[in-house]
């Protein structure tokens, strides 16, 4: 299992030039982390991916269910690309991406699964909402953790409508500055999950780590 810390590493470095993959204004970074393929997307850079963010009229796909209609355009930019990157690997891939980048992943781990192929794992950070409840079933049989730091702003939307959904619940961590688009940058995530693995790791002999120090179990959003 790659610990979280890294993917939110390689979340942040999908934000670097040069992408494995670019497709218009989606950009996909595929690094091979110990046998295991972890594919990271970029999270928003520039207009025509806000303009992408804002597109949040439901559109309901004959693969997916009710999503966010600029995710899966996003999505179906990349997907052949990364299947075919992903043809000749044996295990299964990890999908993970900050902001717009979290909503990509859960989006293409969705057509994975719709297809038949298995998923190793979606870790996300400060996502938005992807699609409503019937899109979340597509991801039931998923292992998916979906962080959230502080009061971060970019979780709560899309909230035009009340059907929008996470398909899981999130996981807080990090203190709130009461700025939610401070608490968005990519920064923050790696620095609490770094302090949270250091935690864990100088647990004294004899004693057991707690996982809800990353905040797991506190309120969360639908």
């Amino acid at each position: 299992m790659i610990p979280h810390a890294r993917l939110a590493e390689l979340a942040a470095a999908a934000y670097e030039p040069p992408p494995t993959y670019q497709r218009a204004d989606v950009c996909v970074t595929i690094t091979n982390e110990g046998g295991i393929l972890v594919v990271a997307f970029q999270g928003t850079r520039n207009i025509a991916e806000a303009i992408r963010d804002a597109e949040a009229l439901p559109h309901a796909d004959a693969v997916l269910g009710e999503v966010h209609l600029g995710f899966a355009a996003g999505s179906r930019l990349v997907a052949l690309d990364i299947a075919f990157k992903l043809a000749d690997t044996t295990g299964p891939p990890v999908f993970t991406g900050h902001s717009l980048g979290g909503a990509l992943a859960l989006m293409t781990a969705a057509l994975w699964r719709c297809h038949g192929s298995k998923v190793g794992a979606v870790v996300t950070f400060g996502a938005p909402r992807a699609g409503f409840q019937s899109f979340c079933d597509k991801l039931d049989d998923v292992d998916i953790t979906m962080y959230r730091f502080g009061c971060d702003g970019i979780p709560e939307v899309p909230r035009l409508l009340p059907f929008w959904r996470h398909p899981r619940v999130l996981t807080l961590i990090g203190r709130q500055s009461g700025n939610p688009l401070s608490d968005h940058h990519i920064t923050n995530y790696v620095r609490a999950l770094a302090k949270t693995e250091e935690q864990s790791t100088a647990v004294p002999s004899g004693q057991t780590g707690d996982s809800t120090t990353t905040g797991a179990g506190r309120p969360a959003l639908p």
